[in-house]
């Protein structure tokens, strides 16, 4: 039977073979730390591929969930930025949640389409802010939250769980 290994699975074997046919031929202590590092940056690329799919359509539903959410606060707020939001919260808030699993492609494009209009959001935010609008801050909140969220799911998917970096003895 034909089998072809997955990412995760070629990454592990890169893994195991730095260990076995690289590790004993390093002698020096620097040589032997620097291989516990490329086995630990993998590692960590291994986490990211498992976990970045399912993080992507949480965001995404969660950024359309936003823009409604900031379309709706800016509402009586004047000015083109003001509009600007209201129009992503019209066109962007309206898109469906995306399923999981969603094929990658599809799901790469949607993320970055959210993610890329995110930050013209924060750009149109903080024209506001100049201005004193009072509703352009409390968005200014909702979206400091939501890419608190996303940091910590970041965090906690590269560098807290198993074989990645914190906590490692």
């Amino acid at each position: 039977m034909f089998t072809r290994p997955t990412i995760v699975e070629v990454l592990e074997g890169v893994m195991t073979s730095l260990v076995q046919d690289l590790g004993p031929e390093l002698q020096t202590t620097q040589a032997k730390i620097r291989l516990q590092l490329n086995q630990t940056l993998l590692q960590c690329v291994i986490q990211r591929i498992q976990q970045e799919p399912q993080l992507m359509v949480i965001e995404h539903n969660e950024m359309t969930a936003l823009y409604r959410a900031l379309a709706d606060r800016l509402r009586d707020s004047q000015g083109e930025a003001a509009a600007r939001i209201r129009e992503r919260g019209e066109s962007l808030g309206k898109q469906a949640d995306l399923p999981a699993p969603l094929a990658q492609p599809e799901l790469a494009k949607a993320h970055s389409n959210l993610s890329a209009e995110l930050v013209k959001t924060l750009g149109d935010l903080d024209e506001l802010i100049r201005t004193g609008d009072a509703s352009a801050a409390d968005g200014l909140q909702l979206v400091r939250g939501h890419l608190a969220l996303r940091s910590l799911r970041d965090f906690q998917a590269l560098m807290v769980n198993q074989g990645a970096l914190v906590g490692r003895g």
